[in-house]
């Protein structure tokens, strides 16, 4: 699977959802006119048209016929639930889901530790070993010993 390309609405959208988070817009502020977006984005109508209408489709915006587009207060909720596309910090938002992770997982694995079938522990005993000697195998022959799904299942 290698990278897609973006096209130019998906670019300008993500210019536009830059400019929003920079310029503090909140909710319910309206934004420029498609011709200042177009001048600022350098896109064509069309094109910045239908980048509105991803965000709008995001609920990052909401066009109003007549009225012009506005900021959601809704925040990203559709593809983004916790609006974490509109946090300006991302570094600080990282460090932020990485403690949550930490107060929330040890408790969750002693759950299913508690919860856990035989036929679980089998599994994951076997996991185990299967990580241990791809680990093993990479020390006795160094980096020209790939791992690869087929020497080390993951599951999730």
């Amino acid at each position: 699977m290698g990278v897609q390309a973006r096209t130019l609405v998906e670019q300008i959208a993500d210019e536009i959802m830059n400019m929003i988070q920079k310029t503090p817009y909140r909710a319910g502020d309206r934004l420029p006119t498609e011709k200042e977006l177009c001048e600022k984005t350098g896109a064509g109508r069309n094109t910045v048209r239908e980048a509105l209408k991803i965000l709008a489709s995001r609920n990052i915006l909401e066009i109003r016929q007549g009225a012009g587009t506005f900021v959601s207060g809704k925040q990203g909720v559709s593809d983004d639930p916790l609006g974490f596309s509109m946090v300006e910090d991302h570094v600080k938002l990282t460090r932020d889901l990485l403690q949550v992770r930490i107060m929330l997982e040890p408790q969750i694995a002693g759950l299913a530790a508690q919860r856990a079938k035989e036929e679980d522990i089998e599994e994951l005993a076997s996991i185990l070993r299967e990580m241990e000697l791809v680990m093993e195998k990479r020390r006795l022959f160094g980096p020209r010993y790939k791992i690869s799904h087929e020497n080390c299942r993951m599951h999730s």
